[in-house]
């Protein structure tokens, strides 16, 4: 599967991270970030050590079918995000707003005028941004998802690949 992590700070980084193993991500962020992970990796240290090779970028060139957009921003971000793939978007993209704040989804649908599937995801991991490709992983948790006929894909996904999750009720 297609997966585009859309904000690379530190709970963006540590997503792509643990699903470049299994997958085909690619990290969208600043460009000092972007530039050391193209030249250097990723690395996480603190409760994991984890260097990994993933792509970079500092913008969405293109959205191929089926691709899973897992939104890593702010929340106070979300409108601003979305509009720059608002034109992307196609019926079969997935966008999972994981994230530590209330209602974010709702901002991101409201911009997409429903041409996908959004959903909302809490995360209960912290992390630190030690610098342009280095996180410092604190606390490692879970993903909360929330119901939808998709869940249960997107909970098994994520959980193969070291980021446990469950469906919330």
């Amino acid at each position: 599967m297609k997966i585009i992590v859309f904000g690379a700070g530190a709970i963006g980084s540590i997503y792509a991270a643990k699903l470049a193993a299994h997958h085909d991500v690619t990290i969208i962020g600043r460009a000092a970030h972007v530039d050391a992970i193209k030249r250097d990796g990723l690395h996480i240290r603190g409760r994991e050590e984890l260097k990994v090779r993933l792509k970079a970028a500092t913008e969405i060139e293109q959205i191929e079918p089926s691709t899973l957009i897992l939104l890593t921003s702010k929340v106070h971000d979300n409108r601003a995000a979305a509009l720059t793939i608002a034109d992307q978007v196609r019926h079969d993209t997935l966008i999972l707003c994981v994230q530590n704040g209330l209602r974010s989804e709702e901002i991101v649908r409201q911009v997409l005028d429903n041409r996908c599937v959004v959903l909302r995801a809490i995360t209960q991991f912290g992390a630190i941004f030690a610098g342009p490709g280095l996180i410092d992983l604190k606390v490692t948790g879970e993903t909360l998802i929330e119901r939808h006929e998709r869940s249960e894909e997107l909970a098994a996904l994520l959980t193969k690949s070291g980021l446990e999750t469950r469906i919330s009720e």
